[in-house]
């Protein structure tokens, strides 16, 4: 069983990245909002890499 990294999973991971970044110039509520956002799309583009493919 091969892993084929989709497209998708990098476009989730620099949502993340962004999400990130933006939060970095934000302060208080919103900055932590921002961060757990991206963490968690760096998070899911992460595991979308690693799940075998259906349509192999």
């Amino acid at each position: 069983m091969s892993y084929k990294i989709q497209k998708t999973s990098w476009g989730m991971i620099l949502i993340g990245l962004a999400a990130v970044l933006v939060g970095y110039f934000l302060d208080g509520v919103l900055r932590t909002g921002a961060f757990g956002f991206g963490v968690a799309f760096i998070v899911m583009g992460l595991f979308d890499m690693l799940r075998p493919k259906v349509n192999e």
